[in-house]
């Protein structure tokens, strides 16, 4: 078995979506983490003592565990929080997908429109379940 720790899951969707509220924020909003959230949307709350708190739009919908096994990938979310942060509105996420069911493996580039830096190498699984078709990015060795 080989396991991943930690995943980070988004979607196409997510991270168009993740990039037009940045846009729309003006460089104020974005300093102080006043950004226009949908309701639901996920979030990291950063605690801070001095100044006011700031809440920032997630480019992920999920963090947890991806495990390889007897020819199975399957996810598990994970509550994790960095000190003096809190992420919010992440979704309770855990499915197992078969060779079978994925139909497709690739890489695929995030290209950050924030800065380079946050450039994220995801891996695209695309299966034959219209429910599952994610961006797949791990930030660990396989352990």
């Amino acid at each position: 078995m080989i396991v991943f720790e930690p995943v980070w899951v988004s979607s196409d969707e997510h991270l168009e979506k993740f990039y037009s509220i940045y846009k729309q924020a003006s460089i104020l909003e974005r300093m102080f983490g006043n950004y226009n959230l949908p309701p639901n949307y996920p979030y990291v709350h950063i605690n801070r003592i001095i100044f006011p708190s700031k809440k920032i739009p997630s480019v992920v919908v999920a963090k947890g565990v991806g495990k390889i096994d007897n020819g199975q990938f399957s996810f598990q979310s994970k509550p994790s929080n960095i000190f003096g942060s809190t992420t919010k509105n992440l979704l309770n996420l855990e499915f197992v997908l078969s060779a079978n069911e994925m139909t497709r493996v690739s890489p695929a580039k995030a290209e950050s429109q924030v800065r380079k830096y946050y450039n994220m190498p995801f891996i695209r699984v695309q299966t034959n379940n219209t429910i599952v078709n994610y961006e797949v990015e791990t930030g660990s060795k396989a352990g």
